[in-house]
């Protein structure tokens, strides 16, 4: 259906109108959010209009075009001013301009649609896919929780797996087998269920840097800004802030389900424009590939964090390049999702948007040699742009230039990213070990197909090389920043690991070809099997597989608790929520400081967001010991591994200027009942926190000086 440009005017003015009343006489949900689907609806349809001819699915593009300005506004408006209520207001009424433009196109142009009525020869196994679907989500809305729960796994019976699996088959099954567009309904479906697991089940939070960013959020939400303004992580902080005063949804709520919802609508849509649209695969395999994503468990889409909302950017920056080197996108569409990463994550989104710039220039530009040059230009630019990035923000911020080695010398610094962890056994059962080998071969197994789907692909000119060289460059910089910048002060550059992020962005840059490979081996391989059993054979044996290796990508993804890995994995519980209140109703004096676990420290920075900082030599920090603190995480280290001793809390106090801490303990910490006795000899006083049964869940000891 298509509609005048007089309708969608009045339709967006009615939008803007109900913003302002909602905004600024009326808070009501129900409208905001009215208001809001009116405005994205009527902005996209127009803004679809003016989108070339041939761009298929339109509206997607320009919905996705609409938050994309949404969230570069707001970012510019945070830098020189502040979000609050009036600024964010005003955001919204520059897109009017778009209706003072003449449409390029017929605007009674109907684009092309799929069929969409029921194949009745895969009705039962849509129906019992759907039962499946049913299945599981009740499993994971039974198994919410408000208490600790390490490992998402432990609360599912055993057939859980098994009945994701067989969902997962027939979803393939049915994707494959029919050309029908509701299947892309089944695909959002079946993502949900495997990015939505955590933000279900755990309410009050799962992770760390989530809990971090959502507290810098609502600090912005109250304050309309963070002093100082450092260029990092605003694009998510911006646009989460935006979300929260147009629609006054919780900042909690969107922030848990942004990138999880983001990942879930628009993934499926864009593998599928790029499988079809750049390797000419039909659509019911085009849509299917859309599980190599998911299949790539080192990326946690269920989590909504800058860098993985920047990776969320990142793929459809990946996608919609290869769709402009083929002429089926405008440049701009690629610049400005490689812009979003960029204000994002700077680190990735430096070195990304340098690369689409020049992959632009090379593809307009006609002389070959030119386009080697830029090529080669971009490739070593990657290379170190990241530490230069690094020791300027050093410099600017009056710390010194870092220290330069030899990262020749330091190179054992870069092979220390890929030593297992702690929590894995070395020694387990065959079974297991078999299963974990997969686990570690992830990575050269995607880059292997990846790099044969690149070879198979046919339609290969000069600017297309710009993925797998960048992709070689970025582990170049990873390689810089772990063994050639050296810092005094660890926390800059240990805050997420950033040489390992790097490095694992970097297979999202080669990830439409590991799409292709996949589809060329499964074919070959089906080729190859048919020729020795039947074909009903063949296709039961390659669903098998494939649903079988998403199975385990859904296994690894979050926490595991088995005889091999013994991921830590706590979430936020509600008697962390009690030990944070009741050390707060305590103290009506800023003049302490609490040595607490990550998750303890994170839900107090929830709960009571940057509400005191004490002063230090090492500059000001939170008063509690989240890992960023440095020094006074050690004391709180120290505390547990070092026997609980009055004078390592002495020495916390004078080195914060403080005269009174607390050091908590929760229950499932190793030796808790050791501590707990050691602390109890030291400690002026405690505090328990008990559930509903009697049982001691939380220890709270009070220091004073």
């Amino acid at each position: 259906m298509h509609y005048s440009k007089k309708t969608l005017f009045i339709w967006t003015l009615i939008s803007i109108l109900l913003f302002a009343l909602t905004l600024f006489v009326y808070s009501q949900q129900f409208l905001s959010i009215l208001a809001l689907f009116i405005y994205s609806i009527s902005l996209s349809t127009w803004f679809s209009y003016r989108l070339p001819t041939s761009l298929e699915q339109k509206k997607i593009w320009s919905c996705l075009l609409l938050y994309a300005y949404i969230t570069i506004a707001n970012t510019c408006v945070y830098y020189i001013y502040e979000l609050n209520t009036l600024s964010i207001f005003l955001t919204t009424l520059p897109p009017l301009l778009l209706f003072l433009s003449k449409t390029k196109n017929n605007i009674t142009q109907k684009e092309t649609s799929t069929k969409t009525y029921l194949d009745r020869s895969h009705t039962l196994a849509i129906l019992v896919f759907l039962a499946l679907e049913c299945y599981l989500f009740f499993h994971i809305f039974e198994a919410q929780t408000t208490d600790i729960l390490p490992s998402p796994w432990t609360a599912f019976p055993t057939s859980f797996l098994i009945i994701f699996l067989c969902a997962t088959l027939l979803l393939i099954y049915i994707s494959t087998r029919t050309s029908l567009q509701k299947t892309y309904l089944y695909h959002i479906l079946h993502l949900a269920l495997f990015f939505g697991l955590v933000a279900i089940m755990y309410p009050l939070g799962f992770g760390f840097d989530g809990v971090i960013h959502r507290s810098a959020e609502q600090w912005i939400a109250t304050h309309g800004f963070i002093t100082p303004k450092n260029p990092f992580y605003i694009g998510q902080y911006a646009f989460v802030v935006w979300l929260h005063h147009i629609t006054t949804l919780s900042i909690r709520s969107i922030d848990i389900l942004l990138v999880p919802v983001l990942s879930t609508l628009f993934f499926p849509f864009v593998t599928k424009y790029s499988m079809k649209h750049v390797f000419s695969l039909p659509s019911r395999y085009a849509r299917t590939l859309v599980w190599c994503i998911p299949f790539l468990f080192v990326f946690s889409f269920f989590l909504t964090t800058p860098y993985n909302l920047a990776l969320f950017f990142l793929i459809l920056t990946i996608m919609s390049a290869t769709i402009f080197l083929h002429n089926k996108i405008p440049f701009y569409i690629p610049l400005v999702f490689a812009f979003l990463v960029f204000i994002t994550h700077p680190l990735i989104g430096a070195s990304l948007l340098f690369m689409i710039l020049t992959l632009i220039i090379i593809h307009y530009t006609k002389k070959r040699y030119a386009k080697i040059i830029l090529l080669s230009a971009s490739t070593i630019v990657s290379a170190i742009l990241p530490t230069l990035m690094f020791a300027t923000y050093i410099y600017l911020k009056t710390q010194g230039l870092p220290e330069f080695h030899n990262p020749f010398i330091h190179f054992n610094d870069f092979f220390s990213h890929f030593a297992l962890p702690f929590w894995y056994e070395k020694n387990t059962s065959f079974l297991w070990d078999i299963i974990y080998t997969w686990h570690r071969l992830l990575t050269t197994t995607t880059i292997i197909i990846a790099l044969y789907g690149f070879l198979k692909f046919t339609k290969k000119h000069i600017g297309i090389w710009i993925f797998p060289l960048t992709t070689l460059a970025w582990w170049f910089a990873a390689w810089f920043l772990s063994s050639w910048i050296i810092l005094d002060n660890g926390n800059i550059i240990e805050e997420g690991n950033y040489a390992m992020r790097l490095m694992s962005a970097s297979i999202l840059l080669i990830l439409p070809f590991f799409m292709y490979g996949v589809y060329i081996s499964a074919t070959q391989l089906y080729t190859y099997v048919s020729k020795y059993i039947t074909q009903k054979i063949t296709i039961i044996i390659l669903l098998t597989l494939a649903s079988s290796l998403i199975t385990l990508s859904y296994y690894f993804s979050y926490p595991q608790r088995n005889p091999k890995a013994w991921t830590p994995g706590y979430n936020i519980s509600q008697y962390d929520k009690q030990a944070n209140k009741l050390i707060h109703d305590m103290n009506t004096e800023k003049n302490y400081i609490v040595l607490a676990n990550t998750i303890n420290s994170v839900s107090a920075l929830e709960s009571y967001p940057f509400y005191h900082y004490v002063d230090t030599i090492e500059g000001s920090l939170f008063y509690y010991s989240i890992p960023g603190s440095g020094t006074l995480y050690r004391y709180y280290a120290e505390m547990l591994y070092e026997g609980q001793k009055k004078i390592s809390m002495e020495h916390a106090m004078q080195f914060t200027h403080t005269n009174k801490s607390y050091f908590v303990i929760n229950w499932y910490w190793a030796r808790f009942a050791d501590i707990v006795a050691g602390a109890k000899q030291s400690a002026d006083t405690w505090y328990v926190i008990r559930d509903d049964a009697g049982k001691d869940r939380i220890y709270i000891f009070e220091y004073n000086k």
